[in-house]
């Protein structure tokens, strides 16, 4: 059970071949600032659009320039992205859609880009005045 469980993941070939029945679709890019966070979550549907379930736990993991941490709950349905550093990343989900011994991956993905905040505008402030008699600032 664990090596094929490490199989699926790091397709190493096996029992049975990773073989994905449909290759992960980036179609949605998310914007973060660095520091924020976002929370993403997967809902396995049929091909009629309706939900169901999955055998075993989603598989989260990222790739590409942008830093960032993923933390999946226990379940793995939902996952906090936390954005570290500027650049592209792209988070992927898999899991397996036959509830049975077999393995049949399905694949989930989306970019996300990471920027840095920049400044919107600029405050100066005033210090003490030094030496001299003291006046008035106005503001």
């Amino acid at each position: 059970m664990l090596f094929r469980a490490l199989a699926r993941w790091l397709r190493v070939p096996g029992p049975e071949m990773f073989q994905p029945i449909n290759p992960p679709e980036l179609h949605l890019m998310l914007t973060l600032k660095v520091g924020q966070s976002v929370s993403l979550t997967v809902h396995p549907k049929t091909s009629e659009g309706q939900e169901c379930q999955v055998d075993g736990t989603p598989v989260w993991d990222s790739n590409g320039t942008a830093g960032v941490s993923l933390q999946a709950d226990l379940d793995g349905r939902t996952c906090l992205v936390t954005a570290l550093a500027a650049g592209i990343a792209e988070i992927h989900v898999s899991a397996d859609a036959d509830l049975g011994e077999g393995l049949r991956a399905i694949k989930a993905g989306l970019s996300l880009r990471v920027i840095q905040p920049e400044a919107v505008e600029l405050a100066i402030e005033a210090g003490e005045i030094q030496g001299g008699l003291p006046t008035e600032v106005e503001a």
